[in-house]
């Protein structure tokens, strides 16, 4: 859910729909964790968001308070152990990662 989440969130918000584009993802798996790396190209957003998207103001007896978008981020940030972002040299990618509650044998 977190990975489809994040390349939703590369192609409408970095590449704002636009066809033609890549995404990058590498899954990294080791005896206690997973990393997946999400990157591109396209517009980056502020890294700050990554630390401040683990609130969603809504009301939970009142269902017309949800929000209908812009979910994304907290979703991840609710799943995911780490969630880190950055730019380098154009290149944007979000690094999600998974914690194993038992070492893969």
């Amino acid at each position: 859910l977190s990975v489809v989440e994040g390349v939703t969130n590369v192609i409408k918000h970095a590449y704002k729909l636009q066809r033609g584009n890549i995404v990058e993802i590498a899954f990294l798996v080791f005896d206690d964790k997973i990393t997946i790396k999400i990157s591109d190209t396209g517009k980056g957003m502020d890294p700050h968001r990554c630390e401040i998207c683990n609130e969603i103001a809504f009301e939970p007896a009142n269902s017309s308070t949800l929000p209908v978008g812009g979910m994304g981020l907290h979703i991840m940030h609710s799943i995911m152990d780490e969630m880190h972002y950055e730019t380098v040299s154009g290149r944007n990618t979000m690094t999600l990662v998974k914690k194993f509650t038992q070492p893969m044998a």
